[in-house]
């Protein structure tokens, strides 16, 4: 058996390798140079343990450009419950995403990956260790002041004849990673 040659690839008859090779063909760079670049996200795991169980943390990535001081895709979202898992487990393994359509404009510029983190849960993440045990009616404002401690709001509601902490969606915080140099090739 013979080792597999170039020429052996190229299309029979064809003159590929006998213009490359000679040096009579020319080309133009410019015509191969792409018009549009994509950026592949591929969430592999989550390890910051932000939620208690039962409550949920949603992570939203766009692309974001320095120079116009904006946006440049849609955000892509995914919700994870407190284990750092899919709430949908089809999704396991399969948390990605392509941002297209970037210009060579866009990535001359400083790009950044901007993730936005929401927790949705109690009021404060202290609230899953306690354990509530007031009676009373179907919503509840509870306000305390003591000489150590701020004022303090828990919401609460019954359900069944337990009463459960009430869920609030609210912003944790944002990461953001510059990319310029993976999209330039640096």
């Amino acid at each position: 058996m013979s080792p597999i040659s170039p020429s052996s690839l190229a299309p029979s008859g064809s003159s590929y390798f006998h213009s490359q090779n000679s040096g009579s063909a020319t080309t133009d760079n410019s015509s191969h140079a792409p018009k549009f670049y994509h950026v592949f996200l591929d969430l592999k795991a989550w390890v910051a343990s932000i939620s208690a169980p039962g409550e949920y943390t949603e992570l939203y990535f766009s692309l974001y450009t320095k120079a116009d001081s904006k946006f440049i895709t849609e955000e892509y979202f995914i919700i994870l419950n407190h284990n750092g898992v899919p709430k949908d487990e089809s999704k396991i393994g399969k948390i990605r995403t392509i941002f297209t359509d970037l210009s060579p404009h866009d990535i001359q510029e400083q790009i950044y990956l901007v993730c936005r983190i929401v927790r949705t849960g109690s009021m404060k993440l202290a609230d899953k260790d306690k354990e509530v045990t007031k009676e009373g009616g179907s919503m509840t404002s509870l306000f305390s002041k003591s000489s150590k401690d701020m004022d303090q709001v828990d919401q609460l509601s019954q359900s069944n004849g337990r009463i459960t902490p009430q869920t609030f969606r609210r912003p944790f915080g944002c990461a953001v990673l510059e990319i310029t140099h993976l999209l330039q090739g640096k």
